[in-house]
């Protein structure tokens, strides 16, 4: 697949790397291309393309968000609302605010009655939105080895190939994935990233995931 990856943070970069190691053709997308580790990445990564947002998103069949979620409608914008028309997007934000934490809890922007998700998926109404990898450190989420086998990635989304294509994927990223329902489950999704970091700011200890278990 042709991937485009919207943000060049640290997530984003692990995303890249990721899908290029899997075989597939990546271009990630950046505001800030002089940005030392921007540079350090295209060092180390010659045949990850890097060129604008809005090129990433066009050159992608797949387009995946890895920018902060109080960014993520505005980097959709600036990436051209017409370039995710009809794609599979992977939305990994989470919508943590600007705010500091009360006793190590980050605040959410969001209310429980509509989750961030849900407005990406109102401003792109074609394009087939699915949650995902929002509840798991950067460098966890490509082929992590934990002690009690893999994890569980939640995922959300009102299109049923697009989650079975994300799916595929997780899974080839070394992950199950658990399907919990439409767009509006992302509301039950995403503070499990706000629960990641709670737990990993109270314990200095962030390399864990979730995972479902069966009787």
């Amino acid at each position: 697949m042709k991937v485009g990856v919207i943000g060049s943070g640290t997530v984003g970069q692990a995303l890249a790397k990721a899908f290029f190691a899997e075989g597939h053709q990546v271009m990630m997308g950046t505001r800030s291309p002089g940005k030392e580790e921007v540079a350090a990445f295209k060092n180390d990564n010659p045949a990850i393309a890097i060129d604008t947002p809005d090129k990433a998103a066009s050159f992608g069949d797949v387009l995946v968000l890895a920018v902060p979620g109080i960014a993520a409608l505005g980097s959709i914008k600036q990436a051209g609302v017409d370039n995710f028309a009809n794609k599979i997007l992977i939305d990994v934000t989470n919508p943590l605010a600007a705010e500091a934490p009360v006793n190590g809890v980050p605040k959410q922007f969001t209310t429980p009655d509509e989750s961030l998700m849900e407005s990406i998926q109102t401003l792109l109404p074609t394009t087939k939105v699915v949650k995902a990898l929002n509840s798991v450190g950067a460098f966890l989420m490509y082929k992590p080895n934990f002690q009690g086998g893999k994890g569980t990635i939640f995922i959300a989304g009102n299109d049923q190939d697009a989650k079975a294509t994300v799916s595929e994927i997780l899974e080839s990223f070394g992950w199950d994935a658990e399907d919990v329902g439409k767009a509006e489950a992302a509301r039950a999704i995403e503070p499990l990233g706000q629960l990641y970091v709670a737990r990993g700011m109270l314990n200095n200890d962030w390399a864990v995931s979730f995972k479902l278990v069966r009787l």
